[in-house]
């Protein structure tokens, strides 16, 4: 899909128009009323230096005020939840839907791995009801710099009356209306499905390469080879979750499976070659050492 049919916020033309489910609240220093720093004194168990930004989540219907109500809201309290950058959490993901692969440490097996890419999707297409995902991407300009979720399930209450007009100072925009449906379905784990567009394929597949790839990110899996895991039982006798870290680490650093099939394949390579043209001993190394230095070559083995 063009990204350019993909649009999940807008922006807030009048700072006092009402609250919506799905306005997007983010830190406001310059405010006495920070919202942030009341959430924070009120609710200090919460994890609040993981939180990048809050999600309005009662209905709206609920957060309109009426002057037969003395401009007040109908909802008497109004539900929250934080929103975490998506790889400081993706782990922890990733192990409630691939905890059969896991090894130890962040370690998986790689056979898990389209397991944890199809989760990924699902989280960005909005589609992981089960555990109650909203996907928010990047975007400066509503205040949010990283790919982001909000885990809908560790959601919390603050008093409307109190709390209305600095939720309103706070908010940096809101959720298209599809989304701000989409929310809700979420939110109310009905049974019928509001149908949304999909997030971007080439977008999905940057989020992807980034959460998936070595980058040396403790928050993030890792993942092993059937031949690696093979390997280090075979030398050390014993399972992966037997193993200390700082040993396990060692051990597969000590084994990269890339090099590996670079130096079987640069040999295969030169004996087809040897089949069709005649190549000097010089030559069979010069070859070897291009293709084991091909950096193109090697993302093509990449697991």
């Amino acid at each position: 899909m063009d990204s350019s049919e993909y649009k999940l916020y807008q922006e807030i033309s009048n700072i006092n128009e009402d609250l919506q489910q799905g306005d997007i609240i983010i830190r406001r220093p310059e405010y006495d009323d920070d919202i942030c720093k009341i959430i924070e004194e009120y609710f200090p168990t919460l994890p609040h230096k993981k939180y990048i930004a809050y999600l309005v989540i009662t209905q709206s219907c609920d957060l309109a005020r009426r002057e037969e109500n003395e401009n007040r809201c109908k909802a008497d309290y109004i539900n929250l939840v934080g929103v975490q950058r998506l790889e400081d959490v993706f782990l922890t993901l990733v192990d409630k839907i691939c905890g059969k692969y896991r090894q130890k440490y962040g370690y998986y097996a790689s056979s898990g791995k389209d397991s944890a890419c199809e989760l990924l999707q699902r989280i960005c297409n909005q589609n992981e009801w089960s555990i109650g995902i909203f996907f928010l991407h990047d975007n400066a300009d509503f205040g949010l710099s990283h790919n982001s979720i909000a885990m809908l399930q560790e959601s919390f209450a603050i008093k409307a009356t109190e709390y209305y007009d600095s939720l309103l100072n706070s908010r940096s925009g809101r959720l298209t209306p599809q989304f701000q449906n989409r929310l809700g379905w979420l939110v109310g784990n009905l049974y019928s499905r509001v149908a949304t567009v999909d997030f971007p394929e080439d977008e999905y597949k940057e989020i992807r390469e980034k959460l998936f790839k070595k980058n040396g990110n403790k928050n993030l899996p890792i993942w092993l080879l059937k031949r690696q895991i093979k390997k280090i039982k075979n030398e050390t006798g014993q399972e992966i979750s037997e193993l200390e870290k700082d040993n396990l680490d060692g051990l597969i650093a000590s084994f990269d499976p890339i090099s590996e099939n670079i130096h079987k394949s640069s040999e295969r390579i030169v004996e087809i070659l040897k089949e069709i043209v005649e190549i000097s001993q010089e030559q069979e190394e010069e070859i070897k050492i291009r293709i084991r230095n091909d950096i193109k070559y090697k993302s093509c083995l990449g697991d």
